[in-house]
């Protein structure tokens, strides 16, 4: 018995002495960053580039808008700039600007007397050839119950290739930016077959809802950074690793990720 105190009492002991204060680095002052989130593509809908500020981790809010830069997309010997609307720290391309396949998309920010710039390759496009839908009753704790979705398309062979699919539930998406995680696949052992009909997932519909998939092609750069913003954004367990800092392609020691990728998409309707 006298042990088991013993024991308790030093514990208490150690939990009284450690009081010493500690100053952290809660990003104010010169330890805040600009944060970059900027995706070019092939569609024909306007891009959007948006620039926000690293906070403090005891503000309420959402991060700031970094108001005021200058914002331009090069493409060969063409150079695009992006307007701001309004103080919203969101700059638009100009209208016809879209993204082309097998160019090197160059982006170039002036904000706060600091310039960050990025270089990302537009790879080319790879079609989703048909996406299915068939009704899956669950099997057990680990098997969802729902419509199972089938995607076919023709890898390339002879190269590696990086896909990032993106789905949307009649028009919309959990995903509001580059920094929530989508699905990641690469063709490490399915180099130049035709995937026909493959698993993506099984999801919770009613019918006559639309399901549209996104297959972005893109770079091996690209997907581990989106694969570690994937990681430290959702794995926050206990088991879970040591958080460490997220890679990034902007210079200048700004945060975030500039990308130019081709996009193939398309939609099922499910049926009663």
């Amino acid at each position: 018995m006298a042990g088991k105190y013993a024991y308790i009492l030093g514990f208490v002991w150690i939990l009284v002495s450690c009081t010493e204060p500690i100053d952290l680095d809660l990003n104010t002052g010169e330890n805040i960053r600009l944060v970059v989130d900027a995706e070019i593509d092939n569609l024909e809908a306007a891009d959007t580039i948006y620039l926000t500020y690293t906070t403090n981790f005891f503000e309420e809010g959402g991060p700031l808008p970094a108001t005021g830069g200058a914002v331009t997309v090069a493409r060969g010997d063409s150079t695009f700039t992006f307007t701001e609307l309004g103080a919203s720290g969101k700059y638009y391309s100009p209208e016809g600007f879209v993204g082309r396949e097998n160019f090197e998309h160059r982006l170039a920010i002036a904000i706060d007397g600091a310039t960050y710039t990025a270089t990302s390759f537009m790879k080319p496009q790879i079609t989703i050839d048909t996406l299915t839908s068939v009704f899956v009753e669950g099997e057990g704790p680990f098997s969802d119950e729902g419509y199972r979705i089938g995607i076919s398309f023709q890898d390339p062979p002879g190269q590696r290739d990086y896909y990032w699919f993106i789905d949307y539930v009649n028009g919309f998406n959990e995903y509001t930016n580059v920094f929530e995680y989508g699905a990641l696949f690469n063709d490490e052992i399915v180099n130049g077959r035709y995937l026909n009909n493959i698993e993506y997932g099984t999801f919770d519909l009613e019918p006559n809802d639309t399901l549209t998939v996104d297959l972005r092609v893109i770079d091996k750069q690209v997907e581990t950074i989106v694969s570690a913003i994937g990681f430290e954004s959702f794995d926050s367990g206990l088991f879970d690793g040591t958080p460490s800092n997220v890679p990034t392609n902007i210079s200048g020691n700004a945060l975030g990720l500039f990308t130019a990728y081709s996009v193939s998409r398309r939609s099922v309707v499910i049926q009663p």
